[in-house]
């Protein structure tokens, strides 16, 4: 994973590696205390015909798999480019239809392939 800059160029000499065995499952902490600056992080997959599957990413201790306390986009850019980058958005006021999305929002779970809201 690299870091980049508020300029938008990546911040090589933070550069932080991650070994991760076939098969494995968990969480990876990943220290990202050489770039307290960095907003944004480039997250580079292995080499060739591999795969991998992120259940998640947050920012410090969560008990959510999703950074929704960062209200984070998450950008992914296919191998094949001519289909575009893909945003996914964590702000709920974003994903939610107004008026809704005016009031306030918790996120009560996101584990499985959609988002328990609690709308006050």
């Amino acid at each position: 994973m690299i870091p980049i800059g508020t300029d938008g160029h990546l911040i090589t000499r933070a550069k932080v590696e991650a070994p991760v065995p076939a098969a494995w499952t968990g969480w990876l902490d990943l220290d990202l205390s050489k770039a307290p600056q960095a907003r944004k992080f480039r997250i580079l997959p292995p080499k060739g015909p591999h795969r991998v599957l992120i259940g998640g990413i947050v920012f410090g201790k969560d008990r959510l798999h999703w950074p929704w306390a960062q209200k984070a986009e998450l950008i992914v850019q296919p191998k094949d480019s001519s289909t575009g980058p893909i945003v996914m958005s964590f702000d709920p006021a974003k994903i939610l239809p107004a008026p809704v999305n005016q009031r306030k929002i918790t996120v009560l779970d996101d584990k499985g392939s959609s988002v328990l809201f609690k709308i006050d």
